[in-house]
């Protein structure tokens, strides 16, 4: 019987640490710097650049990424005012 509530009271612990890093992970300071991290990374990987002003949404459920600029190593590849992910966890 122990057993069984200190593995429930584990799931529960489990459950708001992950709920807790959600809601930390939507703060828009963290959200910038997640954007900022991985336009670099990406640019960094290819032969160009890449550049989003903004992200919105829920890092749970959808994102929305504003403003975000494709550039090749001559011109722009593309641009794109508005593009939402949306996944289903």
């Amino acid at each position: 019987m122990f057993r069984k509530l200190a593995k429930i009271a584990m799931y529960i612990g489990l459950t708001l640490v992950v709920l807790a890093c959600g809601v930390y992970l939507a703060r828009d300071p963290l959200r910038d710097a997640l954007i900022r991290t991985v336009a670099s990374r990406l640019s960094q990987s290819m032969n160009g650049s890449l550049e989003i002003n903004q992200l919105r949404g829920s890092l749970i459920s959808s994102l929305i990424l504003q403003d975000m600029v494709l550039r090749g190593p001559d011109d722009v590849i593309i641009r794109l005012d508005k593009l939402r992910l949306i996944y289903h966890p």
